[in-house]
């Protein structure tokens, strides 16, 4: 009772606030239906899904299509929201996940902005529901399975959004709940379903040019669909091309904002001081390297690192001068300071590209011939290359050893070390001079489809698909440093007659571990590394992983009696699928050698038999207080060759329309994600770590991969909602959910300390991951477990309105979503679960989409405003205590959009972006950017323009 009183209100707030933000906000397009709608009617992709019957009263309608079953007379339990074809068009998007990610039920993820240091996603864009990964989102179609891009040492599983051509969608449809019943694994968050265009008659082509406030991000696409019928209107065939390119962005020193040199820089006295223990300040800077070495200390035989000569750096030509240090100064390779006279305008930030160059390509086409009315075949071909490189940090070095030996160490340094009775300085450096790394990856991705669909009567249906998918990536790291050879070269000494400095290791007299080739380095001063000795540090780092889809299904619906209440219908359904994976990587690679990038080779597959079946059985027709009332239910069997086993997969809901304006809707549901291939198969690396076990430290050696042992991820997903359509107010609709997941068992990595803490505490499973000698650790297996529990819990709402001003049509609309809950609870752990909504760590706690659109004769004008509320920082700190501001301020980014009819065939348009040019909040990571790109905008104000043609 208490639980439900708590929804209560929580609803009853949501609506206030929904509605009171009407006449601010609005959302991607008015007459965007939910639901199923589109502007022509209702949604029915291949009898995959279907639209209630009042989507035909109004092109706007909110409605559901969460189903398999083909019965157009039913509206399902689930919210689904529809991006059409004119969204995409009034948006000018790149590709559709510019477009899905507006969709506040998306979580900010994986995209162009968001690669940061990490070189091996470049150009990506991931869907991620409800912020629960992109591998908990599954991606059709036309409710088919699409090949996966796996890239090299990563765990995840997710479809690439930019390589579906916008020019091809019909619509996407998102199905914001639990879908595994229907679709399969993966569908714990929901499905994004992309329909592409069928039967094409004519020509379609798009031509557009984009750049930004400051002369980059210059970006172009061209877009061309073809297609024609034959044989007397029986056959039909399309083709399309589609190629974008956009030039990148440079680091955040190209933005006014970003000049200031924001980060986020620790101090180890406060707040004792005076300051808290986190500072936020402009101009932070490194403070233990610099580009042309730094002297942090030297090390005692007895292993103390002593101030000798600390703060000395060295000029161009090797002289040492001192390093002028700034307040907080931190040690270490990532160590910082606020100010200072060095270093000006070098931290993590230096050189870190904002958007990677990339390039795509895409190639369809599509027969299909209908041999009869039960018969009509299709086949599907397409091929995608996508491109991208962007650079990244150089490497970095907190503690090269310099002896006294060392021939380029200039002589007053050597003669201290000597006096001192040090072992060696400790030197720290940012090697600019061995070139930023730039990573080059190239993505081919090959699809086929054969399939057909058919109509066995007027009341069955059927259709099958077999389909072939393969994703061959391929990623090269320049300028990658191979850390033995870096540390073979950085220890010179004299050759024999005191002539030339050579690499220590070939200066003894032992031949045997001679290291041919080696070429000494002078690390004394910027670019005082010869070429020769760079080409010896450095190297490619060359990895592949190749990924095999191979999926084929058929699936049967139809109503087979009826009730008093109406027709029963029923789907069902048979899938195959198999899927392999196998990694190659470089020799130095395969040794965790490289300075980053380093992969393990990989091997594995598995295969999934699968059955479904779906029912909807009306229970009310035209009865008092019940227009409708209708009981939906499904479930699906899988059996995985793979330690996954045999799992059931679940959903029941209900709709019910107690009159013609309001229709209320619940849904709960079991869903599942298996391991994929990398979780359970890959190799790990070994490392020493120092541990805690029964309050005694030790060091053991721990080895890291995947768990052949792993079980699928479990969810149970709640949700509830109403939509209204008031009669007294044609062309207004509203909706509401709430939506509760839980997933039990989410499989993650997790720290060695955390195994010894579950092992003391009395778990068994987890002290079976240690090998112990007597009563001493010595090793810990830390592969990937079902670990977490992972909770999400909010409401989404939509109003719309459209109605006719003037002389053209007026659309308001707006899509938001609350989040009461983001959070992760460690199974086992002893804290309680930690609910990161409303700080950076989550998602903010409110998020808004809304569109103002106006039509007039020849003239489109949009208007958009993306809202994000205010954040905190970081969910645990104190502010004043842990840090300086622990705030980060909301965001409205506006948008604007304009086209005009020059011919009925041919428009030409443009849109402006972040139209205020609005600089992100100032929210920075230990080891990135100064804000977080996965929420805000780091481009600013971005044009684009050109002409789409439809004959």
């Amino acid at each position: 009772m208490n639980r439900d009183r708590h929804l209560s209100l929580k609803a009853a707030l949501f609506v206030s606030v929904a509605l009171w933000a009407v006449p601010s906000f609005a959302a991607d397009d008015p007459a965007t239906p939910k639901s199923g709608a589109t502007p022509d009617g209702p949604a029915n992709p291949d009898g995959n899904t279907a639209a209630g019957p009042e989507v035909a009263a109004a092109d706007n309608a909110i409605t559901v299509t969460a189903t398999r079953v083909g019965n157009p007379n039913f509206t399902a339990p689930t919210t689904t929201e529809v991006m059409t074809a004119q969204n995409l068009e009034t948006r000018a998007a790149d590709s559709i996940a510019d477009s899905l990610v507006q969709l506040p039920a998306f979580r900010a993820t994986t995209n162009p902005q968001s690669n940061g240091v990490r070189s091996i996603t470049p150009g990506a864009s991931f869907g991620d529901l409800r912020g629960l990964g992109e591998s908990r989102t599954l991606v059709l179609v036309d409710g088919n399975r699409y090949v996966p891009q796996i890239y090299t040492g990563l765990g995840g599983y997710q479809v690439d959004l930019n390589q579906i051509p916008p020019l091809l969608v019909e619509r996407a449809e998102v199905v914001t709940g639990g879908a595994s019943a229907q679709w399969g694994s993966d569908a714990v968050a929901g499905v994004v379903n992309i329909i592409l265009k069928k039967n094409f008659q004519g020509f379609d082509f798009d031509a557009e040019g984009g750049i930004s406030d400051h002369g980059d991000n210059k970006s172009y696409r061209l877009s061309m669909l073809a297609g024609t019928d034959f044989a007397d209107g029986k056959g039909n065939i399309e083709v399309a091309v589609d190629r974008w390119e956009n030039g990148g962005v440079g680091d955040v020193f190209t933005r006014d904002w970003g000049r200031q040199g924001w980060q986020i820089a620790g101090n180890p006295a406060g707040p004792a001081n005076g300051a808290p223990k986190n500072i936020i300040a402009p101009d932070v800077r490194f403070s233990g390297i610099a580009p042309g070495g730094l002297i942090v200390g030297a090390r005692m035989p007895n292993g103390a690192l002593i101030p000798l000569n600390k703060g000395t750096t060295f000029d161009s030509n090797g002289n040492p001068i001192p390093f002028i240090y700034g307040q907080y100064p931190g040690s270490g390779t990532n160590g910082v300071m606020i100010g200072g006279g060095s270093n000006a305008g070098l931290n993590v930030n230096t050189g870190l590209t904002i958007r990677p160059k990339g390039k795509r390509t895409d190639f369809f086409g599509r027969l299909s011939y209908e041999f009869a009315p039960a018969f009509d075949f299709y086949l599907e071909g397409n091929y995608v290359e996508t491109y991208g490189s962007n650079e990244t940090l150089p490497a970095r070095d907190g503690a090269i050893k310099i002896y006294a030996d060392n021939p380029y160490l200039p002589a007053s340094l050597r003669q201290s070390l000597i006096d001192s009775g040090a072992s060696y300085y400790e030197m720290g450096r940012a090697n600019y001079d061995l070139q930023q790394q730039v990573s080059d990856t190239r993505n081919d991705t090959y699809r086929i489809v054969g399939g057909f669909t058919g109509d066995l009567s007027p009341d069955w249906h059927w259709d099958g698909a077999v389909i072939y998918g393969r994703n061959d990536y391929n990623q090269k790291v320049y300028h990658n440093r191979n850390r033995t050879n870096f540390d073979l070269a950085a220890d010179p000494v004299w050759n024999a007659s005191h002539t030339q400095a050579v690499c220590r290791v070939n200066a003894d007299a032992d031949p045997n571990n001679d290291a041919p080739g080696c070429v000494p380095m002078d690390l004394f001063g910027s670019g005082s590394i010869s070429q020769a000795a760079a080409d010896y540090v450095t190297g490619t780092t060359v990895t592949e992983t190749v990924y095999d889809q191979f999926d084929a299904n058929l699936n049967l619906h139809g109503t087979p009696f009826s009730t008093w209440a109406g027709a029963v219908s029923v789907a069902v359904g048979a899938e195959y699928r198999s899927e392999s994976q196998r990694t190659t990587v470089d020799p130095v690679a395969a040794t965790a050698n490289w300075e980053s990038s380093n992969a393990y080779p990989l091997d594995g597959k598995f295969n999934v038999k699968e059955a479904y079946a779906e029912a909807v059985v009306p229970l009310a027709k035209d009865a008092p207080f019940a227009e409708s009332l209708d009981l939906n239910g499904a479930v699906r069997v899988a059996d995985y060759s793979t330690s996954a086993g045999t799992q059931v997969t679940w959903k029941v809901g209900l709709t019910w329309r107690p009159t013609n304006w309001l229709l209320l809707r619940g849904a709960r549901s079991r869903d599942i994600r298996a391991p994929n291939i990398y979780e359970l198969n890959a190799l790990g690396n070994v490392t020493r770590v120092n541990v805690l076990y029964d309050g005694n430290p030790y060091q053991v050696e721990q080895h890291t991969g995947g768990n052949p042992d792993l079980q699928p991820e479990k969810s149970d997903t709640w949700t509830a909602g109403m939509v209204l359509q008031p009669a007294i107010l044609p062309g207004l609709d509203l909706s509401l959910d709430y939506y509760n997941i839980a997933v039990h068992g989410a499989i993650a990595t997790t720290a060695a300390n955390q195994i010894f803490d579950f092992c003391a505490q009395g778990q068994q499973y987890y002290c079976e991951f240690i090998t112990f000698v007597g009563n001493v650790p010595t090793v810990v297996n830390n592969p990937y477990f079902n670990l977490d529990v992972l909770e999400r819990e909010g409401i989404d709402g939509e109003v719309a309105y459209r109605t006719h001003v003037g002389s053209g049509d007026l659309g308001i609309s707006l899509r938001a979503n609350y989040t009461f809950k983001n959070g992760t609870d460690a199974a086992g752990d002893a804290t309680p679960f930690r609910n990161v909504a409303g700080s950076i760590q989550g998602v903010p706690k409110f998020t808004g989409t809304a569109n103002l659109n106006y039509e007039i004769d020849r003239f489109k004008f949009n208007t958009q405003v993306r809202y994000l509320s205010s954040m905190l920082y970081n969910i645990d700190y104190v502010e004043g205590v842990d840090i300086n501001d622990n705030t980060v301020p909301s965001v409205a980014y506006v948008d604007l959009g304009a086209s005009y009819k020059i011919t009925k065939n041919v428009e030409i348009f443009g849109n402006v972006d972040n139209v205020l040019d609005k600089d992100p909040p100032i929210a920075p990571s230990t080891f990135g950017y100064p804000t977080q790109p996965q929420f805000y905008d780091m481009i600013g104000r971005t044009y684009r323009a050109g002409v789409r043609g439809r004959f």
